[in-house]
């Protein structure tokens, strides 16, 4: 409970019930990232090269870089603050999914990043951090090597892509269709 005024306000969540505010911030600012580095992605095959091109490939590859120690921090935090558990009457089928649906986006967004630094490494490029500098090459140029790498790197993008359309769309069956409070514990409401 908190205190306005020297009255104690009720708390809004339900015991149990709610995340953390640190993983609520963790939550949607990987959203944030995810979300610009997808259609960034998707974008950099199918712009000409230029200035456009340039700048799409220096963004997609500096949130990449950056999303990578988001995730360390955002499991390090998850470790020390365990999530709620799932409400009680959700089907066990259903909680299957969702588990299996964060670890995927988890388990991506800790090899996506890396695997697209080796493949930019091993093309024989290296990665304009943010336009502030850039980054060391990992590797010596292999381009058969990096298109192999930028394939695997690409796979795992649409299939992140996927699984983050499983988490939206399961969020929005709980609210709209459930009418549970899977998605408003994760709105702080």
């Amino acid at each position: 409970m908190s205190s306005i005024g020297g009255v104690k306000a009720p708390n809004p969540y339900r015991e149990g019930d709610a995340y953390s505010h640190g993983a609520i911030g963790f939550h949607w600012l990987t959203a944030a990232i995810v979300l610009t580095i997808i259609p960034l992605g998707v974008a950099m095959g199918r712009v000409d090269p230029g200035p456009t091109m340039d700048f799409i490939y220096t963004l997609h590859e500096s949130l990449g870089i950056v999303v990578w120690p988001l995730v360390i921090a955002r499991l390090i935090y998850r470790l020390k603050n365990p999530p709620p558990p799932m409400q009680a009457d959700i089907p066990k089928l259903m909680r299957y999914a969702a588990t299996l649906t964060h670890w995927a986006l988890y388990a991506g967004l800790l090899v996506n990043p890396i695997l697209g630094y080796l493949g930019v490494s091993t093309y024989g490029a290296t990665i304009d951090f943010f336009w502030l500098g850039e980054l060391p090459s990992l590797m010596a140029k292999n381009e058969p090597l990096s298109e192999k790498i930028l394939g695997a790197h690409k796979l795992i993008g649409i299939l992140m892509a996927l699984a983050l359309c499983a988490h939206v769309g399961g969020a929005l069956f709980h609210h709209f269709i459930r009418q549970d409070r899977t998605l408003l514990r994760m709105l702080g409401r």
